[in-house]
């Protein structure tokens, strides 16, 4: 069954958050069938640089006036018609105070899960695992 995978970074100008490297690792782990990582912004001409590895199948741009300056109702439009554009398995974003502003939203909008602070993903029969602390990391 193929495994589609969208990494989403996010950037100062053409200049990925670090922690967007650490999801990108995991999603290269995880060997999808198609990996897509997606740059969002107004002027993206050199980010490609940054993410230039075998593993990577696609690099989309999505640039527009409105995505300048970080909205949360700008990304999650943007988002949402790519995702129901290319209907990946999974789609990664880092750990960021960005994320958190608009992921939730996006979950929503397609009816589905966030799982955030995971520490492990995994695929088996049952679907997606995601592994997380619980109880100030009492609990697994």
């Amino acid at each position: 069954m193929p495994r589609d995978i969208i990494v989403v970074i996010e950037s100062a100008g053409n200049i990925p958050n670090p922690a967007c490297f650490e999801v990108l690792g995991l999603a290269i782990n995880l060997a999808p069938s198609r990996l897509v990582v997606v740059a969002l912004g107004d002027d993206l001409d050199s980010i490609e640089e940054h993410f230039r590895c075998s593993e990577i199948h696609e690099l989309v741009k999505i640039e527009h006036s409105c995505l300048e300056n970080y909205t949360s109702d700008a990304y999650i439009v943007a988002l949402a018609t790519l995702i129901k554009d290319r209907r990946p398995n999974l789609v990664l974003f880092a750990h960021t105070y960005q994320t958190r502003d608009y992921a939730s939203a996006l979950a929503y909008e397609f009816g589905t899960s966030l799982v955030v602070d995971g520490l492990s993903v995994k695929e088996d029969e049952r679907g997606w695992l995601v592994e997380r602390q619980l109880f100030q990391g009492r609990a697994i």
